[in-house]
């Protein structure tokens, strides 16, 4: 029997620490983007779902080409990491254009931030996940990577469900409407 080196706990928070903020920018987007257009620019819901799926629709074109090209990338850094890195930025500015429009936000203003948010979504995600399978050969090895990835995620699910309640229970109004 072969023996299998044990990836270091230190190792599997370095990779998976990763998931924490994307999941701290994942879930006002899944849970409070859409209220807030609606509100704010008074764009129909029915209309921003079809604008969502549309959005959403990229992917199928983007995840493919992500991985291919992922895994043909070569560089001194590995073949994972330039794209996270190219990623984050642009999955960053999307993400502040989208909660951030100016006065004059159209529909096509809000699809096109979305698309590129997905995108840069995709840049993280799709190496993200494949650079966990190739942190280790071993099954129960990359078991634990990708549970403590998870974990991570959870935390950062956390943190974002609870911030709403922090900021209710400080007495800041934070309403959309103004006045």
């Amino acid at each position: 029997m072969t023996s299998v080196l044990s990836i270091s706990r230190n190792k599997i928070m370095a990779y998976g620490g990763l998931g924490t903020p994307l999941a701290m920018i994942g879930y006002p987007i899944a849970i409070w983007l859409i209220p807030f257009y609606s509100e704010v620019t008074k764009f129909q819901l029915a209309v921003l779902a079809d604008l969502l799926l549309i959005a959403r629709f990229t992917d199928v074109i983007t995840d493919p080409l992500l991985g291919q090209w992922g895994d043909s990338t070569k560089t001194r850094i590995g073949r994972r990491k330039p794209w996270i890195i190219l990623g984050v930025p642009l999955m960053i500015f999307s993400v502040y254009k989208l909660f951030m429009p100016g006065d004059d936000v159209t529909l096509t203003y809000f699809l096109l931030w979305m698309m590129l948010m997905y995108l840069g979504s995709t840049a993280i995600g799709i190496p993200y996940g494949a650079w966990g399978a190739e942190i280790s050969s071993d099954y129960h090895q990359r078991s634990r990577i990708v549970s403590g990835r998870e974990a991570f995620v959870l935390i950062g699910l956390l943190i974002s469900a609870l911030i709403p309640l922090g900021v209710e229970v400080s007495g800041q109004n934070i309403s959309l409407k103004e006045g």
